[in-house]
């Protein structure tokens, strides 16, 4: 009878099983004529009124009341007092008994009279028995305080009988009215499951009509809907094209692929990498003179360059920052040839500046600094987001373009020894960088830039 949700079965049951077994005890008790067997009837009688008198408190407050506060802490108290008391012998435990015997009829009393007069549901039912089931005891309680004590029950007079009759019934009124509570709960819900489930019957019919009525209208717009799907298709195709194409334009492929596949990418650390910075000389003095539009078109037009020659020479743009250019080789595909390729971009870059200036009559002169090492790379925000990369590799680059001169391209020791066999360089000696000390710098020999497997430099140590 135990249910998790209605503790109250679990309470009735435990209050039963005490009052059977109480009735048993008892009977052992006054029938049996061996010594052993009554002092152990009488034992157990004690201990089981006890477990009756703590289920029954147990029982009334969690169906009527759920509160049980310091009335029930003070049974608990006498329960486990009581209990004590018999284990050691002493014989005040009678009255520790009685008194919890009392106190649990009072308390059951009280609350089923609350209960009724609030109308709670099941309150009449149940509470009819357990309230005949307190109060006979309550009488008795009275009918002993008021004789001082000394009043007996004499099973041979009328009245006797009658009093024990009271007393059966009283312990019978428990059990039956908890019976015709649950044959009463069992019927209310049946009653109500029965309406229910004409409830159902009704809406799955009118359920099945709305249905029947919906496939009348799917089945006459099926063509023009597929019709509007292929054209939609078509279009999200198309859209989904955009998306990639221009997802494609922000992000390096692999790690566009990764972000579609996965929603997220990883931040990597790649070992061998060439960072690529280049900057435009006095650039804020020669955009002064130029018009909003006349400084954007020019920007633009370097840019669309740039762009091209490293796509050509397979480098990977990261971005721009005002007027500086930010390119990177070796990531995130690995490339043992990413300081080759990155000289190769920036003597390009530097021979389309050049050529801008004396052909076009453009203003711009550039600064390149080139250095390589290992990288951390990533995607960085949510909105917006950028691949981007960081490590003392970019900054040293930055510090190159920022040491480097008009039109040269400046390269760190690192970069040097990894294309020394095939561009011709200046050695420009240990020079100083901001935060990063004194660094060897080398400027490559634009002039006479190839010479596979043969490189020259000037007052290298």
């Amino acid at each position: 009878m135990y249910y998790s949700k209605n503790k109250s079965n679990l309470y009735f049951s435990a209050f039963m099983i005490s009052l059977t077994c109480l009735t048993v005890a008892g009977y052992l008790s006054l029938m049996s004529t061996h010594p052993n067997i009554q002092l152990k009837s009488q034992y157990l009688a004690s201990y089981i009124f006890c477990l009756g008198c703590f289920s029954l408190s147990l029982f009334v407050n969690d169906l009527f009341s759920k509160k049980k506060g310091l009335r029930f802490k003070l049974i608990a108290f006498l329960v486990v007092f009581t209990i004590i008391l018999r284990i050691l012998g002493n014989h005040i435990y009678v009255v520790s008994s009685f008194a919890l015997l009392m106190i649990v009829s009072f308390e059951t009393a009280i609350i089923i009279i609350h209960s009724i007069i609030k109308r709670i549901k099941g309150a009449r039912i149940i509470g009819v028995g357990i309230l005949f089931f307190s109060l006979f005891f309550i009488v008795i309680f009275i009918m002993l305080v008021g004789t001082a004590g000394d009043f007996d029950i004499d099973d041979s007079t009328p009245i006797g009988q009658l009093i024990l009759l009271i007393a059966g019934m009283a312990i019978l009124s428990v059990p039956i009215s908890m019976s015709v509570y649950l044959a009463w709960n069992f019927a209310t819900i049946n009653k109500n499951l029965g309406f229910q489930l004409e409830e159902i019957k009704h809406l799955s019919q009118k359920n099945l009509e709305q249905e029947q009525e919906k496939v009348k209208i799917v089945s006459s717009q099926n063509e023009m809907l597929e019709q509007k799907v292929e054209e939609r298709t078509k279009e999200l195709k198309e859209e989904k094209k955009k998306s990639d194409d221009l997802l494609r334009n922000i992000l390096p492929d692999e790690i566009a692929e990764e972000l579609k596949q996965n929603g997220k990418s990883e931040a990597q650390l790649y070992d061998h990498v060439t960072v690529l910075f280049t900057d435009f000389v006095s650039f804020t003095s020669i955009s002064e003179r130029l018009t909003p539009k006349e400084l954007v078109d020019e920007i633009n037009h370097f840019f669309t360059a740039f762009d091209a020659i490293i796509e050509k020479n397979g480098l990977e743009k990261i971005k721009t920052i005002g007027d500086a250019y930010m390119a990177v080789c070796g990531m995130p595909i690995n490339d043992d040839s990413h300081a080759i390729k990155v000289v190769k971009a920036a003597l390009d870059i530097i021979e389309f500046v050049k050529n801008r200036k004396n052909n076009d009559g453009g203003e711009f002169d550039i600064r390149i600094g080139i250095n390589s090492g290992p990288v951390i790379a990533g995607i960085v925000g949510i909105k917006k987001f950028a691949y981007d990369i960081w490590g003392d590799t970019v900054n040293t680059a930055a510090r190159m373009e920022q040491n480097s001169e008009p039109g040269r391209i400046n390269i760190s020791g690192s970069t040097f020894e990894l294309i020394r066999e095939h561009f011709k360089c200046n050695y420009r000696g240990k020079i100083n960088a901001k935060n990063k000390g004194e660094i060897d710098m080398y400027f490559v020999n634009e002039n006479d830039p190839f010479n596979s497997y043969t490189f020259l430099t000037f007052g290298h140590p």
